[in-house]
């Protein structure tokens, strides 16, 4: 979970195949992550959190700082659709 805790902004895919883009609040190693959600119309890290259960996380993309945001997503999601 140290990993997660380095990491700015991640990509979520939960067991229900949903995938959320966000940055990294807080993780708690016994219960989940918590993610604060892209804005889409805007680009930035603003909207609203969101926790999820380790149990729930089917997989986790991690961007470093030199990804750019949109490209981050473009590719979440073209790696979600071909999953």
């Amino acid at each position: 979970m140290a990993i997660l805790e380095a990491a700015r902004k991640v990509g979520l895919l939960t067991t229900d195949n949903t995938l959320y883009i966000g940055e990294v609040a807080a993780t708690d190693e016994a219960l989940g992550v918590r993610i604060t959600l892209l804005d889409e119309s805007t680009g930035l890290f603003n909207g609203h959190d969101l926790f999820v259960t380790w149990t729930q996380v089917r997989r986790v993309w991690i961007c470093n700082n030199e990804h750019e945001v949109g490209r981050f997503v473009h590719e979440m999601e073209q790696m979600v659709g071909a999953t």
